[in-house]
């Protein structure tokens, strides 16, 4: 015999919605989501003006697409969709709510779908502003590889090349479209790892493995950053760098790695690298 539904609420409760995906707009193309098992209807011609992935899936004509190995699954993804289909004057608080536990998680998502907004919303977080000189430190060397991986080190192609290899006029637009979300990504990349470098003391600042993991000229950047921290560093300074370690010894977790390489040992490893 079928359970009655009031039998069944008094039971196991009444029955909890799941997630409504956002609407698709009027006129717009909407296309399933598969991560996970589970389905999200997103809006391509909106998150195209964002993003490079979705950039690239409107050129298409998928009705689904399949994300299995998307960084923290639909947990991720969800917020990252309410995100970019809400206008920018409604972009109010922390609304990936970034923590120590999802911050590489949605790092890596922003660099997965090319999407510069994501990135910079991690970026600016609480979480992120909050982030002792250690923590920066470590953080830095989380980002660089990023960076390496980017087109910040080659010049992008001219729309006239594009043109003029027989592309189609909205082809061209699109492959345009495509190499500015690129440059985008690396340039917010870039300056990010420089805004953490700023915020990371002097005894910190270790010219180690993990800064010569960023592209060349971050790695340029960094080192020119850390030698004028050298010369800055005065008798004064000096003398309180002992108790000043001391109080932040007691205050924050020690650096999980502490190598540090010589100025001219940091600067022929990257460039070895790059040949």
């Amino acid at each position: 015999p079928s359970r009655s539904p009031m039998l069944s609420s008094w039971f196991y409760g009444e029955a909890t919605p799941g997630p409504v995906d956002p609407p698709v707009a009027e006129g717009h193309r909407g296309v399933n989501v598969r991560i996970d098992g589970e389905q999200v209807l997103v809006d391509v011609d909106l998150l195209a003006a964002s993003s490079g992935f979705f950039l690239q899936v409107q050129s298409t004509k998928l009705e689904e697409y399949s994300l299995d190995e998307f960084p923290g699954g639909v947990a991720t993804f969800r917020p990252i969709v309410e995100l970019l289909v809400r206008p920018v004057e409604q972009r109010q608080g922390d609304m990936l709510q970034v923590s120590e536990d999802n911050v590489l998680t949605f790092i890596e998502a922003a660099w997965l779908l090319e999407c510069p907004v994501v990135f910079d919303e991690v970026m600016t977080s609480p979480y992120m502003r909050s982030l002792s000189s250690r923590r920066a430190a470590e953080m830095l060397e989380l980002l660089l590889p990023f960076t390496a991986t980017g087109s910040g080190d080659a010049p992008a192609a001219a729309p006239a090349q594009e043109m003029s290899s027989g592309m189609s006029a909205k082809q061209a637009e699109e492959s345009v479209r495509m190499i500015r979300l690129e440059a985008s990504m690396w340039q917010c990349a870039q300056a990010a790892a420089i805004h953490l470098a700023t915020n990371i003391d002097t005894n910190d600042f270790l010219l180690g493995p993990g800064l010569a993991m960023g592209s060349l000229r971050l790695c340029c950047d960094l080192l020119a950053m850390h030698q004028q921290r050298e010369e800055q560093v005065g008798f004064v300074s000096s003398a309180l760098q002992p108790m000043s370690a001391m109080w932040k010894n007691l205050m924050d977790k020690p650096l999980r790695t502490e190598a540090s390489w010589d100025s001219h040992v940091f600067a022929i490893l990257c460039l070895r690298k790059f040949l």
